[in-house]
This record gives C-alpha cells, sequence and structure tokens, in this order.
C-alpha cells in the first residue's frame, strides 16, 4: 500500500469526524417516541415482554414549549405528529424543552373533566394525581450543541393508556 495515500486517506477521515456547532435555531433534532406498555397478565409471557415492551406512537400529536412545568401559560413552539416510524424532527436552539400531549394544553378544569370520566370498569383516582399529571410534561429534553437524536420513551399502563390516575376494577386476565 502506498503510504502518502494512506496518510490521505486519514486525513480526509479525521476532516470528516470534525463537528461545526450549527448556528442557534438551524440544528435540526430528530425525535423517536416509544411507548413501554406492561406485561398485564393473560398467558405466561415469553422472557422478552415479561417486563413490558416497546412500539412506537404512530400519529400521536404532541406539543413542543420550552418550560418544564406544564402551568398553560407559556406558549407553545410546535405542534408536531409523529410519523409512521414514531418519528419527527424539528429546528432548535440549545435549552431545554418538554413535550406534551394536546389535551394538557388546556385549562386543568378542562383536562380533569375530559380525563377522569368513569367507565364500568375505570374508575377516577384523587384530583390531586391529575393535577399532578396535567402538570408533569411527558418527556422533558435538554438540547446541546451537539444534539442531533432524541429518544423518548413514555410509559403506559395496563388498562388506562397514558391516563395514571384512571384504576382498573375489572376482572384480571385469566
Amino acid at each position: 500500500m502506498n503510504l502518502p495515500r494512506l496518510g490521505l486517506g486519514i486525513l480526509v477521515l479525521l476532516g470528516c469526524l470534525h463537528l461545526k456547532k450549527a448556528p442557534e435555531g438551524n440544528r435540526v433534532v430528530t425525535f423517536i417516541i416509544k411507548e413501554h406498555r406492561p406485561y398485564c397478565g393473560g398467558a405466561p409471557p415469553h422472557k422478552e415482554i415479561e417486563g413490558g415492551f416497546r412500539t412506537i406512537l404512530v400519529n400521536r400529536p404532541f406539543f413542543v414549549k420550552k418550560e418544564v412545568v406544564n402551568q398553560g401559560q407559556v406558549p407553545v413552539l410546535a405542534k408536531v405528529t409523529t410519523d409512521s416510524e414514531g418519528r419527527f424532527s424539528l429546528k432548535m436552539d440549545t435549552g431545554q424543552y418538554q413535550l406534551i400531549f394536546p389535551e394538557k394544553q388546556s385549562s386543568f378544569e378542562e383536562f380533569y373533566q375530559s380525563q377522569s370520566k368513569e367507565s364500568r370498569m375505570l374508575k377516577a383516582g384523587p384530583r390531586d394525581c391529575f393535577l399532578s399529571w396535567w402538570q408533569k410534561p411527558e418527556a422533558v429534553v435538554q438540547v446541546t450543541d451537539t444534539t442531533t437524536i432524541v429518544e423518548c420513551i413514555l410509559s403506559s399502563t395496563c388498562y388506562s393508556g397514558f391516563n395514571p390516575c384512571m384504576y382498573y376494577t375489572g376482572p384480571k386476565p385469566p
């Protein structure tokens, strides 16, 4: 092998590894959103799903805000919807952001009324639970100079989806 070519190849490779800081607002960040579903009983599970499993969240809308606790006062920076691979991309500055479900953009009273509806097998928990859930974002993300991909894993419950304040009172799976 020719040593000058090898040296040039290494120099080109090192040049590709140099990352420039993207100007503010020009950094494209791709989010991958997944749901962790617990194993909810029934037939004995395979070892792979004993602790639950992950699926991508397809066509799920989110609001992106630049705050950590949802108080409904900070404006929405973007409304996004995940694609068929659970992804969306945004141009972002450095900083801390939150992802929230659109239903949390309403006032707490409206949110509580829409999320605490009981059914034959689901009962609402305490109002304080709903307030804590309303204030808590689905994910908090720190965007830095080098952030390009962010994977968020959101936990769901067995019978009430992402609502941690509704309690299943129906029969246990066989």
